[in-house]
């Protein structure tokens, strides 16, 4: 999976994930889940530490869920599969 390396140095808003072609994803470390969300469900002033601390896991209820900023694979240009 290719996540944005941006992600460490700030704390990335949702206009900006939207602006550089980027989506917002889940990620659960209690069921390593793995799923996009849309980014029009969200304020475009949210942050990805914001919306980490609010989100839950639809699977396993866990609230200990990382929201991330993901990138086209650079080589072929998909997007990393989602993950149950």
């Amino acid at each position: 999976m290719t996540l944005s390396p941006a992600k460490t140095k700030t704390d990335e808003t949702i206009e900006m994930l939207e602006t550089s072609d980027r989506r917002l994803g889940i990620m659960c470390s209690h069921c390593s889940r793995f799923r996009y969300l849309k980014l029009t469900n969200y304020a475009l002033e949210d942050t990805l530490s914001s919306l980490s601390k609010s989100l839950k896991c639809s699977r396993c209820g866990s609230d200990e869920v990382e929201a991330v900023a993901v990138e086209r694979d650079e080589k072929n240009g998909y997007w990393p599969a989602e993950r149950s």
